[in-house]
């Protein structure tokens, strides 16, 4: 059985992938009080397939892998508030075409 594939139709997939250092940030007007630089990585994959008729699939990866307080630190009135970020956080998804 001699099998061809169509060169039209692809399958491609789809990586990206950054590293972010933002800060320092000051939190009060005069700059007293300032957070420290921290980072951030990102990567994503998706896949489609022209079979699937527009239908996609995703993986998003995030991760700090030094400071995770500085992204959402903020001043409440006298005392510096924090927002903890995980460490690690992966999301997967189905893109649904309407």
């Amino acid at each position: 059985m001699n099998e061809t594939r169509d060169p039209s139709a692809s399958t491609p997939l789809t990586l990206t992938a950054a590293q972010f250092w933002e800060g320092p940030r000051s939190l009060n007007a005069v700059g007293t009080l300032r957070t420290k630089t921290y980072s951030r990585i990102d990567v994503n994959v998706s896949y489609t397939n022209q079979n699937w008729k527009g239908f996609s699939a995703f993986v998003g990866v995030n991760a700090y892998p030094d400071r995770r307080l500085e992204e959402t630190a903020f001043l409440f009135t006298n005392t510096v508030a924090v927002s903890p970020k995980a460490p690690l956080t992966v999301q997967a998804g189905v893109f649904i075409p309407f």
